[in-house]
């Protein structure tokens, strides 16, 4: 009996631009056994959901900033196209009075891609706002294998 092991690694980048920072915690790494397809000629019926906190990201910005957005993209080291990462923020973390953030509160899953796309926006520092993210698109079809991708988080003020 052939054995099936499926494993999907995430790290996490940071990127800075002049005196803004944002910082990243947390990694995810999930494996998919064989036995979770019940019986022959089935699919995986799921998708992969880490924690609701997988990740935090803490935003530090200078007293003189207005409003920072942060953008978010997937660069790929080894991954099947059939595979779909999603991401979203799961709550506010907590900022520093006079502080804002948009959109409030939990937001709804989106699909990343490789080119940045508008994760979400705010004003002055905030620590510890939580990030999950979802695998879709599982198949038996998929090889065997470790895949790899890199989500990336870029701070922008405006």
């Amino acid at each position: 009996m052939k054995t099936i092991l499926f494993c999907i690694i995430f790290s996490l980048s940071i990127n800075c631009i002049n005196a803004q920072s944002i910082n990243a915690i947390g990694s995810w790494s999930v494996s998919v056994p064989s036995n979770t397809i019940s019986e022959a000629g089935n699919d995986y019926n799921m998708n992969l959901t880490s924690m609701t906190n997988q990740t935090t990201l803490d935003i530090n910005v200078p007293l003189s900033t207005t409003n920072w957005r942060v953008d978010v993209n997937k660069q790929d080291s080894f991954w099947n196209n059939s595979l779909t990462l999603w991401i979203r923020k799961t709550g506010d973390g907590v900022g520093v009075a006079g502080s804002s953030i948009s959109p409030i509160g939990l937001i709804p899953f989106f699909q990343l891609a490789n080119m940045g796309q508008s994760f979400f926006s705010g004003v002055k520092n905030y620590v510890g706002l939580p990030v999950q993210y979802e695998i879709r698109g599982l198949s038996v079809l998929i090889p065997a294998s470790t895949y790899n991708t890199t989500v990336v988080y870029t701070i922008t003020e405006y």
